[in-house]
């Protein structure tokens, strides 16, 4: 694929106990528009189990970490894997961050919230949110977690 121009690119938090596979009929449906997706597999201990960078296995342990830490974990991995050059080269999306959106499903709607409230500091540009039925009564102290 070779656009005249760059792709949108979401970067999506799953659900508490859920996966990076669980919302795949949503970026089915959002990738044939054009829009490019990244589906993050939590390590914070909320995903119903994750294979970790060094190979190991982590299943559900929902309390690993506090609420504060795990919704500071996953908003740190969504705007890790936005950083642009993150997912690796050759994908059709802008080399400086615009056309950027974070999203997520339920826990994961706090989690893209509180990445753009981080994303000021940071090398990504957050065009906008997807929030697909957001748990905000879950936000788990997103001020705690935002340092306020």
């Amino acid at each position: 694929v070779h656009p005249e121009r760059p792709l949108p690119l979401l970067v999506y938090s799953h659900g508490f106990g859920g996966n990076m596979d669980m919302g795949s009929y949503l970026m089915r449906q959002l990738a044939s528009h054009g829009v490019v997706v990244a589906a993050v597999e939590h390590t914070d201990g909320t995903a119903s189990f994750t294979r970790l960078a060094d190979g190991s296995d982590l299943a559900f342990a929902p309390t690993k970490l506090s609420r504060a830490a795990q919704i500071r974990r996953r908003a740190e991995e969504l705007l890790a894997a936005a950083v642009p050059g993150a997912l690796g080269e050759g994908l059709p999306i802008s080399s400086d961050g615009a056309g950027t959106f974070l999203g997520g499903h339920s826990y994961g709607g706090p989690a893209a919230l509180l990445a753009s409230s981080f994303a000021a500091g940071s090398p990504v540009r957050v065009s906008g949110l997807l929030l697909h039925d957001p748990a905000l009564g879950m936000n788990g102290g997103i001020g705690a977690a935002a340092g306020g």
